[in-house]
């Protein structure tokens, strides 16, 4: 364990920063777990949310790290798995879940490039309703955004949901209960010299599933490139 003096000093902008690299990685994360967890607590307050118990919060960070460790052990596996294309493509494996009980969705994005290594990482929870192709619809399109700001080359779209891959990929507008979004993902991937959909089966999704059930189960999102990967995925 390191010890703090208390002769040192600190301040500056980096202050905590700084405070956190004398102490193990460990520690540190679980630092700035409790800080970004007071931080959205903060926030709820400020828009007239009531303020939430201490055991909710505790149980709510152990959950999610429990269920990011999750993701990881799955990562170690299925990582060399990542479908290989020809050079200048990026991979962009998506997934959804939804609970019709609570209303609650996810959806789990993972870019590759044309290797196979990861590029990227992301996840979102969804708050509005939607019916279960929805989801994976709005999946696809949040796939393309992120592939659009990670690169300026082809990209192509996995996902295990026929229905949105057969209606992303008629010509022309749609004018199907999936309208909306899929035509807004044919004008986002406007922005990409090719994009490319492709229809596959849910064990090729592992990955992009169980973060999809991340956001659903924590209620969380979040964007994470695999140079500034976190700590508590990198294990």
């Amino acid at each position: 364990m390191t010890t703090l003096s208390s002769t040192d000093t600190y301040t500056g902008p980096d202050w905590l920063l700084i405070l956190l690299t004398r102490v193990n990685k460990d520690v540190a994360e679980l630092i700035s777990l409790m800080l970004w967890r007071t931080w959205s607590m903060r926030n709820d307050v400020m828009h007239g949310e009531k303020l939430k118990p201490v055991a909710a919060s505790v149980s709510f960070l152990l959950n999610y790290v429990e269920s990011c460790n999750s993701v990881v052990l799955i990562w170690g596996r299925r990582t060399r798995e990542g479908t290989k294309h020809d050079y200048g493509w990026v991979n962009v494996n998506v997934d959804g879940a939804s609970d019709q009980l609570t209303g609650h969705a996810g959806i789990g994005i993972i870019i590759r490039e044309s290797s196979g290594k990861p590029e990227l990482c992301a996840w979102k929870a969804i708050f509005d309703g939607l019916y279960a192709k929805e989801i994976e619809a709005l999946a696809c399109l949040e796939g393309v955004r992120l592939a659009v700001e990670l690169t300026h080359g082809k990209a192509i779209i996995e996902s295990d949901c026929s229905t949105v891959i057969a209606a992303s990929s008629k010509p022309g507008r749609d004018r199907s209960q999936l309208a909306f979004i899929v035509n807004e993902l044919k004008h986002v991937s406007r922005l990409l010299p090719e994009v490319g959909l492709k229809a596959v089966k849910r064990e090729q999704s592992v990955i992009a599933r169980e973060l999809a059930l991340l956001a659903k189960r924590t209620t969380h999102s979040a964007v994470w490139r695999m140079r500034r990967l976190p700590n508590v995925l990198s294990h």
